[in-house]
């Protein structure tokens, strides 16, 4: 569900580069969508859904999928001490890492990827998910990280930007990691792109 557009079409004026307030229906939904009203009148139509892991395209998901189940021992999560971003060489810089926080729920960059920095146009790094710009984009990150964070699974979600015959599309696998081996306690996440949203906002 969409906030309604004004009727001149135009959104109203913003400070700060942020986007303007839109309503999303994310309870335990696994698709979204919603409109953004950027700077300058522009509107940014966004699309997010959850995928299943079947569909996984091969290479650098693949492997890090591969890599996260080969350290999950007896069914227990693995540990952040238990991952060496020198062995999955191919998705440095597309890696981020969460700490899950509680009371409230809420997730904050350990580590921002230096590619995903770049591409988004903001280094998140020690930020929350909620200071993510345009707020669209930060209430669909956080609907897909609370669904690891409390079911304990991976996640492969997709979420396109739209504006006017442009398209963005980022594909991330978000992977689950834990101090005790149950509670998710942090969040790996691989983050692909065809172009960087910068290029739309």
């Amino acid at each position: 569900m969409t906030e309604d557009a004004p009727q001149n079409g135009k959104g109203p004026a913003l400070t700060s580069g942020e986007a303007a307030a839109m309503l999303l229906q994310i309870a335990a939904e696994t698709e979204v969508d919603g409109v953004a009203y950027l700077p300058g009148a522009k509107e940014l139509n966004i699309q997010a859904k959850r995928l299943d892991l079947s569909i996984l395209p091969a290479g650098v998901f693949t492997d890090l999928l591969c890599y996260w189940q080969s350290k999950c021992k007896d069914g227990r999560l693995p540990a952040r001490a238990d991952i060496d971003p020198l062995d999955f060489p191919q998705a440095l810089g597309h890696v981020s890492l969460l700490d899950v926080c509680q009371d409230p729920l809420h997730f904050r960059f350990r580590l921002d990827g230096s590619l995903v920095a770049e591409h988004r146009g903001q280094d998140m790094t020690g930020r929350s998910t909620d200071e993510v710009r345009p707020l669209a984009l930060a209430n669909i990150l956080r609907t897909h990280y609370t669904q690891v964070a409390t079911s304990g699974e991976p996640n492969f979600h997709e979420i396109r930007f739209f504006q006017g015959a442009e398209t963005v599309t980022y594909k991330g696998l978000a992977l689950p990691l834990s101090d005790d081996g149950e509670q998710v306690t942090m969040i790996l996440v691989c983050t692909l792109s065809t172009e960087a949203l910068l290029d739309l906002l």
